[in-house]
């Protein structure tokens, strides 16, 4: 199920990060993405304002989902409950969040510069369209035969979608800090990790899919791109958010009398085959995997928006 074509945005990289990328991090403008690792200092080029964000694995979302169970005191008082190395316009205060010490209640409804950008959910975006406006299938009978689902069709995508749904849990933080700082939907990135990986529950030695060149929870083809950040990671996932991004924009210049949800089924079927082969909106499947790709992941977001996403 990887991605084969080359379209996206490409994050800048230097060579003087390698000290914060080696080790899975992202060199990131601290006032602007919230990092739910924690921020370090001294291992990114340029000014000061780039720091190393520290890779958040699974375990490490899995964490943050669980102390954000006890962030309601300072939830309660319009703050966000973060590590105390990020950003916030406000002061910070601690005993009102949950987890270690570091995670303290910045008393700003907003953090990061410019109005900020948090990730933890509250910024769901319809920037690429309303995912439950677009019409969809759902799965093909051949997709719907990996969980020997007798019934294809929409409720097969959901009824997959949910027995994904609780290894999607400990990304939830994850997909919705990408979804922030990239204006998407989390629920189509959810979507896309069902379809892809089945949140993870199909990668192979933790890292590759079966071809062995689909790289983690979203299958990025090292064929074809640079991978970024560990298979888990936030910087993953922003990767391939990105190249989502990109068959969306690829979609729209093809077809530019498509409606925008029009262009993003476009896009979500292009992830899979390349705008290339999205000629006609009724035909967009054709030649994907399962010949269902942009309708299976269109049922399934549609899922993952009404459970949470």
């Amino acid at each position: 199920m990887r991605i084969l074509v080359v379209l996206g945005l490409v994050a800048a990289v230097t060579a003087g990060d390698l000290s914060c990328t080696r080790d899975g991090g992202s060199c990131l403008d601290w006032r602007y993405y919230k990092c739910t690792a924690g921020y370090e200092t001294g291992l990114c080029d340029g000014d000061s304002n780039r720091r190393c964000c520290s890779e958040c694995n699974a375990i490490c979302a899995a964490n943050e989902q669980t102390y954000s169970l006890g962030d309601g005191d300072c939830e309660s008082e319009g703050g966000v409950c973060q590590h105390d190395t990020n950003y916030c316009t406000g002061t910070y205060s601690s005993g009102k969040c949950g987890g270690p010490s570091e995670r303290k209640c910045c008393s700003s409804n907003t953090s990061g510069g410019g109005g900020g950008i948090i990730g933890g959910g509250g910024c769901k975006s319809m920037a690429y369209g309303n995912i439950n406006n677009v019409d969809t299938t759902g799965a093909s009978s051949a997709t719907a035969s990996q969980d020997n689902l007798v019934v294809a069709g929409v409720s097969a995508s959901h009824k997959m979608a949910e027995t994904d749904s609780n290894e999607m849990a400990k990304y939830k933080s994850l997909i919705e800090e990408a979804g922030c700082q990239l204006a998407m939907d989390p629920a189509i990135i959810a979507g896309i990790i069902s379809r892809e990986t089945r949140a993870g529950k199909a990668l192979y030695g933790g890292a590759y899919g079966a071809d062995g060149h689909g790289y983690g929870l979203m299958q990025v083809d090292d064929r074809y791109h640079t991978i970024r950040g560990g298979p888990y990671s936030l910087e993953h996932i922003l990767q391939g958010t990105e190249i989502l991004i990109g068959m969306i924009n690829g979609v729209d210049s093809k077809h530019p009398t498509w409606s925008q949800n029009q262009v993003l089924k476009g896009g979500i079927s292009a992830y899979n085959a390349g705008v290339g082969n999205v000629d006609s909106y009724n035909n967009m499947d054709v030649g994907t995997t399962g010949n269902d790709y942009g309708n299976d992941v269109t049922a399934r977001s549609q899922y993952y928006s009404s459970n949470g996403y």
